[in-house]
């Protein structure tokens, strides 16, 4: 039993930990300013400081390097010693117990943790994952030859429309956003039992739970387009949207974290990477087919990033983001006319959640589209077009200058940075 322990957790080391520790290790050890290099012999993080931090004699852009599979700090010059990244990590944290310490990574690094209870729970449960896994993608292939091609469903006739005529996509678009039609509820578990794998029922609305406790769900027929909710590149679920009538816009699967983590938030962000935070998954979506390089768009799922949802923005710092760039919608009053102050009091808000996680994160910016212009990210390149929507980014305001170019105006209770 001790032996199937030890095999359990060596292979969610080796399978999950260590890849993840070296996709984000800039992040968890920035003291030493590492710089990520390929090579012949494939990639590598490379400092110019020594182990234990210190300057060498002769300075070298690449005193202390750490390679993949290898994991362990080296020195030029002294290959034959290193150190191993999760020891290292232990000395600097504090740590004394193996362990804690792969759990205090794990959390760190987003990845699963084996579950308690032994051996045979690991395995039950990273089967149990596999299968949910496979039920959502499966269904994510599903909604999308709906979309694409039934032709017999008026209703996947007016998802369509709605995403080609009215928020401007492309076919293309779709295809690579993996946007679908769900047909009602019961026509989906039927195709799934269809399979050769003969998902069953009970299978399926455990991996996307969407009935209620009577056994219905409006999925499908009063939302029938399905939006795949991804976080650190895994599928976790699905966002179902309304496309016509009032009320809810969306309807999201039971458990899925969108309070936690930005919807569209990758497992990695790059150095010179500027992400776009907007309100809506649609707005993210629409920017992402922009096909921009460097631009990461990620949704609140709200208006601001407040409250419970300041998860979101600390994952998002967690994962080594450097730029930020609010873009909320610009809201009308009642009159009709440009609610300025409510876009200032929900930028600031947000503003006010980034400084509170890390006082010293300034490169902070917001993209202001004058005080008139009333509308969301996706309505404003529906209306303007790609590359004005690119330089209203490239010309977003450091957010002291938004916010004291807007307070002048405000109402009488002025919010006074």
């Amino acid at each position: 039993m001790l032996n199937d322990l030890k095999s359990v957790y060596g292979d969610w080391k080796k399978q999950h930990l260590l890849p993840a520790l070296f996709e984000r290790l800039d992040e968890l050890f920035p003291e030493y300013e590492f710089r990520r290099k390929r090579g012949a012999s494939g990639e590598r993080w490379v400092s110019p400081l020594k182990i234990d931090l210190t300057n060498p004699k002769v300075k070298t852009p690449e005193k202390t390097v750490v390679s993949y599979p290898d994991m362990k700090f080296r020195e030029q010059g002294d290959w034959e010693r290193g150190v191993g990244v999760i020891d290292l990590y232990m000395q600097r944290s504090g740590i004394d117990d193996f362990g804690e310490a792969c759990r205090e990574l794990a959390a760190r690094l987003c990845i699963p943790f084996p579950a308690a209870g032994g051996g045979e729970t690991y395995v039950r449960t990273r089967e149990e994952d596999s299968k949910r896994r496979l039920i959502l993608e499966t269904l994510e292939d599903y909604f999308c030859w709906n979309l694409l091609n039934n032709t017999q469903s008026f209703r996947a006739g007016h998802v369509r429309d709605y995403l080609t005529k009215t928020r401007g996509f492309t076919v293309d678009d779709l295809k690579a956003l993996r946007l679908g039609y769900v047909p009602d509820w019961p026509k989906v578990l039927a195709y799934m039992a269809s399979r050769r794998e003969h998902f069953s029922e009970a299978e399926v609305n455990a991996a996307c739970p969407v009935l209620s406790d009577e056994g219905t769900t409006p999925v499908g027929t009063v939302f029938p387009l399905a939006i795949p909710y991804r976080c650190g590149g895994e599928l976790r679920g699905f966002l179902f949207r309304r496309i016509k009538g009032e009320g809810q816009k969306y309807f999201a699967v039971r458990g899925m974290e969108r309070k936690d983590r930005f919807f569209g938030v990758p497992e990695r962000i790059g150095e010179g990477d500027t992400v776009v935070v907007v309100e809506g998954e649609i707005d993210c979506l629409r920017i992402r087919s922009l096909g921009k390089e460097g631009m990461v768009p990620v949704a609140i799922g709200g208006d601001s990033v407040t409250g419970n949802r300041r998860a979101q923005m600390d994952d998002l710092l967690g994962r080594g983001v450097a730029r930020l760039v609010f873009w909320l919608d610009m809201d009308a009053t009642n009159d009709g006319g440009a609610n300025v102050y409510k876009r200032y009091i929900k930028t600031l808000a947000s503003v006010h959640t980034v400084k509170d996680i890390d006082i010293g994160f300034e490169e902070i910016y917001v993209a202001d589209t004058g005080d008139e212009w009333i509308g969301d990210p996706d309505s404003f390149i529906s209306e303007f077009g790609k590359e004005k929507f690119l330089e209203v980014i490239e010309k977003a305001a450091p957010y002291p200058e938004y916010f004291s170019k807007y307070w002048m105006g405000q109402p009488e209770n002025k919010i006074v940075l």
